[in-house]
């Protein structure tokens, strides 16, 4: 019935599986959380195809369970699988690439799950408003406004095309 969503969860389950990546929103998850997401969207073919075949057997009529409830039971199974694989991502995984990332005892992995806050950047704390001055001066148009004399010479004329005549 929804067997094109139960071969994305397999398919992205076994690559989330063996890769030990995956990726909800907008950071990709790593680790035991991803491993473990993996392996419940796995399971979630097997556990509708199980209970798909406990609803016909346990079915007094000859038809079997009516189509609606058959489809019923195999979405209920395949959100919930899906929204438990999410939880189990967020609560167990981590967005520290531990490919990229130097591990270090002291390192703090909950300080790089939140978010920076806006305020001054770390190098204007280190060099103060004399890099707001230095970006004013490095600017193109700025070059003859300088105040420590390297800005006496007069401004290049524009050439215009009546000029050419």
């Amino acid at each position: 019935m929804i067997l094109g969503l139960e071969i994305f969860f397999l398919i992205f389950g076994l690559v989330a599986l063996f890769t030990g990546k995956v990726k909800l929103g907008k950071q990709p998850i790593y680790g035991l959380g991803a491993r473990l997401a993996g392996l419940i969207m796995v399971l979630a073919l097997p556990t509708v195809a199980v209970a798909l075949v406990i609803a016909i057997a346990t079915s007094d009529d000859i038809e079997g369970p009516p189509k609606g409830i058959l489809v019923a039971i195999e979405a209920g199974i395949i959100l919930g699988m899906g929204l438990l694989a999410y939880i189990v991502a967020r609560k167990f995984g981590t967005t520290v690439d531990p490919k990229v990332a130097v591990l270090d005892e002291d390192y703090d992995f909950e300080e790089e799950r939140t978010p920076r806050t806006r305020g001054r950047s770390p190098a204007r704390e280190e060099f103060g408003d004399d890099l707001d001055q230095r970006a004013r001066d490095d600017r193109p148009g700025n070059r003859f406004d300088r105040t420590d004399g390297s800005g006496d010479e007069p401004r290049p004329r524009r050439r215009r095309p009546s000029d050419d005549e």
